[in-house]
């Protein structure tokens, strides 16, 4: 799995994700959603979450959408935009 962060500065950072390693700015929000990704399916399925630390932020309809509305209050960085499908990989 491949996750791509972007950097405060613009810049894409790309991160592995596997069984045994991860190396990512957002471990935290990344295991979070995990955790709870059959409760998220369950309540939001198809939506997009952006996902701080272990709090979901908002919920949305689009990508752009999640995207704008976090920018308004969180550094690039430190939020998590995930699609919220069964088996969708997080980008």
């Amino acid at each position: 799995m491949l996750i791509v962060a972007i950097l405060s500065d613009g810049k894409k950072s790309d991160c592995i994700f596997n069984n045994t390693t991860t190396v990512s700015m957002l471990d935290t929000e990344i295991k979070y959603y995990l955790k709870n990704e059959d409760k998220f399916l369950a309540q939001y399925n198809g939506k997009y979450l952006v996902i701080q630390g272990k709090d979901v932020y908002g919920v949305y309809n689009s990508h752009a959408e999640a995207y704008s509305d976090a920018r308004k209050d969180l550094r690039l960085g430190t939020f998590l935009i995930q699609h919220c499908v069964k088996g969708e990989l997080i980008r």
